[in-house]
């Protein structure tokens, strides 16, 4: 770890981590322009060619219906067009409610200032750090914008998320919901495992943050491929368990060589990738009963909208990762310097957990859609904006949506 850092008072205090050399950090830029190549030609070839051919077909006439349980005459009910609401709108919503709760908590601690905060950066033990200034406001938080941006963004995405399964039929909970609120509980970890990594630094709140990332798309790894992979779930599941195992393993053996961690995320994020591009583009919905409407209203748009948002999240973790190091060169409280110190990795924060969102999104309504559930709609909550897939006689509290 470095800490042999330049003052507070000329530039940003921090560096990245000493095992990111510069081989690695090609790597890293490499990876994310593959990714970045195969996103844009998927989002590209869904939106020109998919979406138009579907556009063509003529669908069955649009009906409203009743997402509430009819047991459940106590509680308003919500009625909804099946064209549903804006996927792009209600995402852009819940980046808005995520950016202003963090500034509102923020601010105030732009304020305060630690003399003595070269003694608590001695005693760091994680084997990488960020940009944002340790203890620089703080003596018990080492990175507030970054432990609070973790708080307002993966937290009340999950809860939001494990309140839509449990709102379900209850017959659907027991076929397979189950592995759904296994993702949502491991984005809550990741959450509450960012929000220690930020606040302390130390190799154990390290693990408590990227362990949960392994675990989050390995769990999402599943619900994608079984749905790709219907007849052989029990194998799949086989699979990624021990594939789960074998990662944690790796990690806690190697966790002070960040490679590690980085080849075995990005094995599990190019699995994501396939499955999102397997199920969006080469699954034969068309052929079910409602299928090409369940595709063209439902289905490309979240896997769109959800493709973009984890790019831009790439590329944002991308210029903290590589950029750090130059913009320790500009002034402290020049523009540069103050979008590295407290903007990039909030900002992180922030598109990967609504990324991570909308792909539990696809594989809910791709799952249920295949297990006869109907076609859903997409209802924004009304509270944070996420987007939410509602299949019909879901028993959804008004409050929700």
């Amino acid at each position: 770890n470095n800490n042999n850092k330049p003052a507070a008072t000329t530039t940003l205090t921090n560096t990245m981590a000493a095992n990111l050399d510069k081989a690695q950090q090609q790597t890293i830029v490499q990876v994310t322009l593959s990714l970045s190549a195969i996103v844009c030609g998927f989002v590209a070839y869904a939106q020109y060619v998919v979406l138009p051919r579907l556009a063509l077909q003529k669908p069955p006439p649009a009906q409203d219906f009743n997402h509430n349980n009819n047991n459940n005459n106590d509680k308003p009910q919500t009625i909804m067009s099946e064209k549903g609401d804006s996927i792009i709108q209600g995402s852009f919503q819940t980046f808005l409610v995520m950016c202003l709760s963090t500034i509102l908590l923020t601010g105030p601690l732009t304020y305060l200032h630690n003399d003595d905060f070269e003694a608590a950066q001695s005693n760091l033990t994680s084997s990488i750090n960020f940009c944002e200034s340790e203890f620089e406001n703080l003596e018990a938080i080492a990175e507030p914008a970054n432990t609070i941006s973790s708080l307002t963004s993966y937290v009340p995405l999950a809860i939001m998320g494990i309140f839509q399964t449990g709102h379900s039929s209850s017959c659907y909970w027991k076929e397979g919901e189950r592995d759904f609120v296994l993702c949502y509980a491991t984005l809550f970890m990741i959450g509450i495992g960012s929000t220690l990594l930020h606040s302390f630094l130390t190799a154990a709140t390290q693990g408590g943050d990227e362990l949960p990332m392994l675990w989050f798309t390995a769990a999402t790894s599943f619900c994608g491929l079984q749905v790709i992979f219907p007849s052989v779930v029990k194998g799949v599941k086989s699979l990624v368990v021990a594939s789960v195992l074998a990662c944690t393993a790796i990690y806690v053996q190697f966790r002070a060589n960040f490679a590690y961690f980085y080849a075995m995320f990005s094995i599990y994020i190019g699995t994501l990738v396939f499955s999102i591009i397997y199920i969006a583009l080469l699954m034969n919905w068309e052929a079910r009963p409602n299928g090409a409407r369940f595709k063209q209203r439902v289905l490309l748009p979240l896997a769109r909208t959800c493709a973009l948002t984890m790019l831009v999240a790439v590329w944002i973790w991308n210029s903290e990762m590589v950029g750090c190091a130059h913009a320790q060169g500009y002034e402290k409280g020049s523009v540069v310097a103050v979008i590295w110190d407290r903007v990039l990795h909030p900002l992180w924060h922030f598109t990967s957990g609504l990324a991570a969102f909308l792909l539990i999104q696809v594989f809910f309504a791709a799952d249920g859609f295949a297990k006869g559930r109907g076609v859903p709609v997409i209802a924004c909550s009304r509270w944070l904006g996420a987007p939410l897939v509602i299949f019909p006689n879901d028993r959804i509290h008004s409050k929700l949506v």
